[in-house]
Parts: structure tokens; sequence; C-alpha cells
């Protein structure tokens, strides 16, 4: 045995086939209940990320377009295109 670890002793109890098989199923009962935590966990954290993730809505328009209203109206320029002569906006807010 190593210096520094203290293993306490295995009572007789535990020890022999019996013993033996209840250790195994006393790990197994440790590790499932350990995943369990694990998965609910990341259940947990990945439905407050979901529900904190920002909301969009998109608008598009081609044309002539009345950009002070529709920056008044919360409305933010994403990207433009433009195919010959008509230029497209596309717009988006927050939900």
């Amino acid at each position: 045995m190593r210096e520094g670890f203290n293993l306490a002793p295995v009572p007789d109890s535990l020890r022999g086939a019996r013993g033996s098989l209840m250790l195994r199923r006393m790990r197994k009962r440790i590790a499932l209940a350990a995943m369990l935590l694990v998965s609910l966990l990341c259940v947990g954290f990945a439905r407050q990320a979901q529900e904190s993730r920002p909301r969009w809505e998109y608008k598009a328009a081609c044309g002539r377009l009345d950009l002070n209203k529709l920056g008044e109206e919360g409305w933010e320029l994403s990207a433009a295109t433009q195919d010959g002569n008509t230029t497209c906006l596309y717009f988006k807010r927050q939900k």
C-alpha cells in the first residue's frame, strides 16, 4: 500500500462471492444515478439556453422604401442584394 492513502477495511459481510455481487450491484446503481443526474443537467441547460436565445422576425422589401419609418419600427438592415436595377433589402428585428 502506498503512503498517504488510508483505505477503509472492507467488512466481512461484503467479502466473498455474495459480497462481490452486492458491490457490483451497488456500483451499477451509483453509475446509473450519476448518468441520470448528468442527463437531467444537460436537458436543463439546453432548455435554459433555448429560452434565453433571442427570437427574430424578418422582412424582405424591394424597390423604394421609407427607411426612417422601418428604423422607427425597430427594423435593422441585415443584408442587401441587387439584380440589375432592382435592389432588395432584408431586415430583421427582435420579436
